[in-house]
């Protein structure tokens, strides 16, 4: 659900070579680069320009082999491999006949797509700027059909951006590694700023990525004056905008558009989100050099709205690999409701013409998804976010082109603002269709409401549990309140999903569980809205506790150290629609590296045993999504 201002964010609702073979010749590049307003200078390409330094402790002066190749992730169910399509301009070999490689697909054969990301990174294995090794990055990118990935070094933005920029140039030096470097730039010295970038673009790298600025009240004179100077490198530069947590990022991309209008070059504003994409979409409308990428964009019917708003020629893929799940954004343009010429502009097209990339061939055929799913986070009513309305009856009828048969749902004007007229609304949602279920939403700040809620609502029909969102509500997870509000619920005795918050959320919620043994309890987004091992591991030590995964700022590792930690017996699967795109929401599931042969556990049974005390014949690991998508 959406709650308050917090740290980690809103969900629940809370809270990155360009080729001397380019088609046509250099008359061609030169041409593709005034139509992409890119201003270039005609800079010629030399890694040897920029100072060598030592770069012995980020580990790429002579790159050993466990750096240059990626992980050995969980092997796929299905390895029949698919015919390879042609890519001019770029090596597509079979990912499997690469030494040392094994694809990572659980539910399907890895299709080699042809996608570009535009929105990597990597780093070191450890440290302040470590976590997300290059290895990750190349396993993540190619289990994924990625073709090419544009990426910045993590040192770069955390300690020093001429030691970060040579590592990502040495990783993209290597061609077996399908890298595209992105130089850091920061207005962190006073002199020689021109000179040290347009050594970084005679390097090699594609385009410049802005860090270490702020946006208010007003942006500094040193800004300024950086940006003149990648202005005349005459490379596409990246932008992060502001995170999801409330009132972050919101102004951000009007202030970035009005900056940068005059610079020539085109600039991708990274990371647009619900909580400020009205400014972001408008900020793109009004000024032509701007572009948006998916990774955050995650809400509900986001990749339609911004077609409608901007054109798929200003939008392109990005996922924020190898910390955030390819897959995510990857399902969400796969499956949205636009024509195919529209989704192979965004996966790749649009960036080729952009950062002057070889050009390839794009495979949109959709995504294998769950043969059955049952959703135990949706919601019910309108939402004061930039997400299409839908009838509360018809919710379940939107949601089938991902698997979607049957949700579990609590009303938003309950949860925000009136739980009686909110909780009478769902009541009349669930009793409209057989797929349909509902959660009354309880209040800690009235028991006697709640008390008098279950007594008017509690036996009818499709009434199966009960939410609690402790943000919203203001009442942390450890506070007495909470504790006598579980006491009551206890005597309802059916399940109760709740949002947490507060110091300490895990501890008091464990000591909640056991308190109330036979109480089964849901873990809202397996955390304080994104997925953590702690919120896991109360479910693990707790017989009647699950967790469900919704979020639209997951972090990969801790996703999969969650479902490791809960197992597959307490994991549920939820996506906080109409808030959260579905198949958002699925791509994080898919890259979770569940067990195979648990996929319709989690996706159907655990919640068909939950709320309806029954499971059902097994279904197979899943399907591949229809051909014939609305477009």
């Amino acid at each position: 659900m959406i709650g308050r201002s917090t740290e980690g964010g809103r969900d629940g609702h809370q809270r990155r070579v360009r080729s001397d073979d380019h088609p046509g010749g250099h008359r061609a590049r030169s041409e593709a680069r005034c139509a992409r307003g890119a201003g270039h200078r005609g800079i010629r390409r030399d890694r040897s320009a920029l100072p060598r330094v030592d770069r012995g402790d980020v580990g790429l002066q002579a790159p050993p082999t466990d750096l240059v190749q990626p992980r050995r992730p969980r092997p796929p169910t299905f390895r029949s491999r698919p015919a390879t399509p042609d890519f001019p301009g770029g090596d597509m070999d079979d990912p499997a006949d690469d030494e040392g490689v094994t694809a990572r697909e659980p539910w399907e054969t890895v299709i080699e797509r042809g996608v570009i990301d535009v929105n990597c990174h990597f780093g070191p294995p450890a440290g302040t700027a470590g976590g997300s090794p290059l290895t990750d990055l190349l396993g993540e990118a190619r289990s994924h059909g990625v073709r090419l990935a544009l990426a910045h070094h993590l040192t770069a933005v955390w300690a020093d951006p001429d030691t970060g920029n040579r590592a990502a140039l040495d990783a993209a030096a290597d061609p077996a590694n399908r890298l595209r470097a992105v130089a850091v730039v920061a207005p962190d010295r006073t002199f020689g700023g021109r000179a040290r970038i347009g050594e970084a673009a005679r390097a090699g790298a594609v385009a410049f990525r802005l860090e270490r600025v702020g946006w208010a009240p007003e942006p500094s004179l040193a800004l300024e004056e950086l940006l003149a100077d990648v202005a005349a490198a005459g490379l596409p530069l990246l932008v992060q905008l502001g995170g999801p947590a409330a009132g972050q990022g919101f102004g951000a991309a009007t202030m970035i558009g009005r900056l940068t209008s005059g610079l020539g070059v085109p600039v991708v504003l990274l990371g647009a989100h619900y909580t400020h994409i009205v400014d972001d979409l408008a900020a793109v409308r009004r000024y032509s050099h701007l572009y948006l990428e998916t990774s955050s964009l995650a809400h509900f019917r986001a990749i339609e709205t911004a077609v409608r708003a901007i054109g798929h020629e200003r939008l392109m893929f990005g996922s924020g690999a190898p910390r955030r799940a390819i897959q995510s954004p990857l399902n969400a343009v796969l499956l949205a409701r636009i024509d195919d010429d529209a989704r192979r502009a965004i996966l790749a097209e649009n960036a080729v013409r952009v950062f002057d990339l070889p050009a390839g061939a794009v495979d949109v055929r959709p995504p294998t998804i769950p043969d059955r799913a049952w959703d135990v986070h949706a919601h019910f009513g309108p939402l004061a976010f930039d997400v299409p309305a839908v009838a509360a009856e018809r919710l379940l009828a939107e949601l089938t082109e991902v698997g979607t048969l049957a949700l579990t749902g609590s009303s938003t004007i309950g949860i925000f603002a009136d739980p009686a007229a909110g909780n009478a609304a769902m009541v009349e949602a669930v009793g409209l269709d057989g797929g349909q279920r509902g959660y009354l939403v309880a209040d800690p700040n009235d028991l006697d409401l709640t008390a008098d809620q279950i007594r008017r609502f509690g036996e009818r029909p499709g009434v199966v549990g009960v939410k609690i969102h402790s943000e919203w509500s203001g009442v942390p997870t450890a506070s007495r309140a909470m504790r006598d509000l579980f006491t009551l619920l206890s005597d309802f005795g059916r399940p109760v999903k709740i949002h947490n918050a507060g110091p300490d959320w895990e501890a008091a919620l464990r000591d909640i569980a056991r308190s109330h043994p036979m109480l089964p309890i849901i873990i809202a987004h397996g955390g304080p809205g994104t997925p953590t091992a702690a919120g896991a591991q109360v479910a693990a030590d707790c017989e009647r506790v699950f967790v469900e995964m919704s979020s639209s700022f997951a972090d990969l590792p801790a996703v999969r150290a969650a479902a490791r930690v809960a197992g597959p017996e307490r994991l549920l699967y939820g996506t906080d629609v109409p808030l959260i795109e579905p198949a958002f929401v699925l791509g994080t599931y898919q890259d979770a590296e569940l067990p195979p042969e648990e996929l319709d556990r989690i996706f159907w049974t655990n919640a068909a045993v939950l709320f309806e005390g029954q499971a059902e014949t097994t279904h197979g690991a899943g399907r591949r999504a229809p051909e014939g998508r609305p477009g």
